[in-house]
């Protein structure tokens, strides 16, 4: 997610819970014709790409750790609360980030039953939103939407979660791949990592879920 020749430095973290890749990065441009809009970065832009989340000392010390990196936002891959509602989960992101953090997540497979309504996780993110005039996104807030911020275009989908089985959105997904704009295409993975034996489902399976990550630089 690199523009021109500033450089694309990734810094790794696992303190107790989800592990946490940060970006430092000058960003790309958005889709053509999107609803949202993105300009040309004055300054590098971090970003904290977090996932399975949950609440409690393990959670709370990635959002510590976010904040002694200085990230500008969180890209959160979703499962934020697990068995918690999502005024807790909020309080605790509130807590140590801050209100106005642009704080952004995708829908996770646990946070299906508290997702929508009035004091689902999504109002949430909607409301964290509207506190950051900087960020735009269009579409279905964290289940097929697309986002810019300083320069930063994203993409969040809860495919194959909700709704349960829904086909992926081909110009989404196929983006960076067919569009000329965007060149030097490169992925990040993580995965291996223990799961925590404070996550509720430390049961279930002995590793974390991975995180995934693509970018490239804009051609021209």
């Amino acid at each position: 997610m690199a523009n021109g020749n500033a450089p694309l430095t990734i810094r790794l973290g696992l303190p107790l819970a989800a592990a946490v890749a940060l970006v430092h990065a000058a960003l790309l441009a958005p889709i053509p014709g999107a609803a949202a809009t993105a300009t040309e970065p004055a300054q590098p832009v971090t970003v904290a790409f977090i996932g399975d989340q949950g609440i409690g000392p393990g959670a709370r010390a990635v959002l510590e750790m976010i904040k002694a990196e200085h990230a500008d936002l969180v890209v959160d891959q979703g499962d934020l609360g697990y068995g918690h509602d999502p005024g807790a989960w909020d309080a605790m992101v509130t807590d140590v980030l801050g209100a106005d953090f642009p704080y952004f997540a995708a829908v996770g497979n646990h946070d299906v039953a508290a997702w929508r309504g009035r004091n689902g996780y999504q109002a949430k993110l909607r409301a964290r939103l509207a506190r950051t005039p900087e960020a735009r996104c269009s579409g279905d807030l964290g289940v097929m939407s697309s986002c810019t911020y300083k320069g930063l275009f994203f993409v969040l989908s809860g495919i194959g979660t909700l709704p349960p089985d829904s086909p992926d959105d081909p110009l989404r997904v196929a983006y960076l791949r067919h569009e000329p704009r965007f060149q030097e295409l490169e992925t990040f993975s993580l995965r291996g990592f223990p799961r925590p034996a404070d996550d509720p489902h430390a049961g279930e399976s002995p590793l974390s879920d991975p995180v995934h990550a693509v970018w490239g630089r804009r051609a021209g």
